[in-house]
């Protein structure tokens, strides 16, 4: 899958980690994708400070990285973490608030953070929390309409910076059998905002009713 994904130009692929197995997994990707592609990975609050520092370590001399996301539950055991590793730390399920976002600088706990439109509240929280903390985007498996608004969010992100040369993680769409609207634009590596009023997307009533659970 994930030479694939190389294939079709998609240059920053996220792994999932910490359910065991990660380092040859990640062995496994590097070798598919060869050494261009910047690989992250993702653990989702699964690691100890201790794990997170022995597993970030090893993976990134073997496969390289680009960041860890959320690899411990809390921000102070990420900001323990942070002192502990050369990778740069990405905070995610931590950060839904700007209050949370605070504290993350306080606590020198990450370099960014990924926010998630639905996690956050929306596009105008999501700017509010990346004018504290550098920021990027990222799916919750959402519909081409969650898909469509952060993409408009991202534009509007400030372009400086860590994340300035990062890639947002919006294209899931490819991850449904079917969905409430055309999705071709939003699938790709490099996702096509439109110039449609709004955000861009028209809903399939069709799809809406054969979808609908009943």
């Amino acid at each position: 899958m994930a030479a694939e994904l190389a294939a079709a130009g998609f240059g920053t692929l996220k792994v999932k980690v910490g359910t065991g197995s990660d380092r040859e997994r990640l062995r496994a990707v590097r070798e598919a994708v060869g050494p261009e592609v910047k690989l992250r990975i993702d653990a989702n609050r699964a690691w100890s400070v201790d794990q997170a520092a022995e597993e970030i370590a090893a993976i990134e001399a073997e496969a390289g990285l680009e960041l860890a996301e959320q690899p411990c539950a809390e921000l102070d055991e990420l900001a323990s973490l942070r002192g502990r590793v050369s990778v740069p730390i990405v905070a995610d399920e931590s950060i839904a608030s700007g209050a949370d976002a605070r504290r993350a600088v306080g606590l020198g706990a990450c370099d960014a953070a990924t926010l998630k439109l639905a996690k956050v509240g929306g596009p105008r929280a999501a700017l509010r929390i990346a004018s504290l903390l550098p920021s990027y985007l990222s799916s919750a498996l959402d519909s081409p309409l969650g898909i469509a608004a952060a993409v408009h969010t991202a534009q509007a992100l400030p372009g400086d910076g860590f994340v300035a040369e990062l890639a947002h993680g919006l294209a899931t769409s490819a991850l449904f059998a079917d969905n409430v609207a055309a999705d071709a634009r939003l699938r790709g590596p490099a996702i096509e905002p439109g110039s449609a009023p709004g955000l861009g997307i028209e809903i399939d009533r069709d799809a809406v009713e054969r979808l609908a659970i009943r």
